[in-house]
């Protein structure tokens, strides 16, 4: 599985989840190292397809509120 084929599944799984997700949820999921899931996590979180936020114990990663859906 390629980084790209990675990256679409994680916000697959994010969707699918549909709260806050942490490195370790995605690690588990995917087979991949909590060390892979947080990078990839934290690219996704940089190029904005992700929020990243800082708990008290470690990071959650949610997808960005859908503007425009026309949900109220």
């Amino acid at each position: 599985m390629g980084r790209p084929d990675v990256e679409a599944r994680v916000l697959e799984l994010m969707r699918e989840a549909g709260a806050p997700v942490s490195p370790n949820y995605i690690a588990k999921r995917l087979g991949i190292s909590w060390a892979t899931a947080r990078s990839i996590l934290f690219k996704l979180a940089i190029e904005g397809k992700v929020v990243a936020m800082e708990t008290l114990k470690s990071w959650v990663f949610m997808l960005p509120e859908d503007k425009g859906d026309g949900e109220e």
